[in-house]
């Protein structure tokens, strides 16, 4: 009785933390926000995430991943480029990727403070924060792709970008230090011990890897530094949004943009799947101009 009791608690303070969170002005982002360090405090390096199931989620390494992890050391020339990975890819985009990167092979988590963790994206959502709180640096998911250097964000200790207006942070783009502050509280979030929510449930998809990392963006002011929607995650994966990456003869244009989100989940049937070096050199869609660009660019 007692341990339903405090179930219930601890879900009431969820809902209570998003529906504050959600209403909060934008302007509480920058109240408090971190200075620029004088020298870059987030190391050069860069790291991605594949693999975390043997079937790879029934999409196999291809073109659009190779885009991302080359785009990436194009714009930014790493210093490191790591690829964790539990199981490893086959095919030939993967072997013109394999040679541009460093392969770390890790254990997928079963589970986090007692409770299963059984989905692919939740396990690679895991991966990513222990590896960069160890290493520190740049997490991108494998459906972007870099327009310009990261350098003018590498004096904060740690930086996200917004989704949309309201929803949260993403974490298909994080940026930090070593042993950053923000990271290490976003991983105490998981479990239910230390969680200021009540810990990891997959019963929402999104509510640590959107949402909490939004409320606590508020709760650490000092230990985060926000960019706005449009610097990794815009367009979004609206119908509109998908027609800016993707349709042809599209006049797009996004200046504050460091890199393109392709949200994979929405865009994979219409737009990703049947990609080739041939479609990408007939289509004038914006996306395409750019990984044309990227793939007739020597490293």
């Amino acid at each position: 009785m007692l341990a339903r009791r405090i179930e219930y608690v601890r879900r009431r303070r969820y809902k209570l933390d998003l529906l504050l969170h959600e209403l909060a002005p934008p302007l509480r982002f920058w109240m408090g926000r971190p200075r620029p360090a004088p020298t870059p405090v987030i190391p050069n390096v860069f790291h991605f995430c594949f693999g975390m199931a043997p079937d790879f989620g029934g999409r196999p390494f291809g073109i659009v991943h190779h885009l991302a992890v080359r785009s990436a050391i194009l714009r930014n020339r790493p210093d490191r480029v790591l690829m964790h990975l539990a199981f490893e890819p086959t095919g030939p985009w993967w072997a013109r990727t394999r040679e541009l990167v460093e392969l770390n092979f890790v254990e997928p988590p079963e589970s986090v403070g007692g409770r299963p963790v059984e989905l692919p994206a939740h396990k690679s959502d895991l991966v990513r924060l222990r590896e960069l709180l160890r290493h520190g640096g740049f997490y991108l998911d494998l459906d972007t792709i870099c327009v310009r250097s990261f350098e003018p964000l590498r004096r904060y200790p740690c930086v996200l970008g917004k989704e949309g207006v309201i929803r949260g942070l993403c974490n298909a783009v994080i940026g930090a230090a070593p042993g950053a502050l923000f990271v290490r509280k976003w991983l105490e979030g998981y479990d239910p011990a230390t969680s200021e929510w009540g810990g990891f449930t997959a019963e929402d998809y999104i509510r640590y890897s959107v949402r909490y990392p939004g409320f606590l963006a508020h709760r650490y002011r000092s230990a985060i530094h926000v960019e706005s929607r449009f610097a990794f995650h815009h367009p979004l994966w609206t119908r509109r949004g998908m027609e800016l990456l993707f349709g042809e003869n599209q006049p797009a244009s996004f200046p504050k943009a460091y890199c393109h989100h392709l949200w994979e989940s929405a865009s994979h049937k219409r737009y990703l799947r049947d990609l080739d070096e041939t479609t990408i050199g007939a289509r004038d869609s914006y996306y395409c101009r750019l990984a044309r660009e990227v793939l007739e660019t020597p490293l």
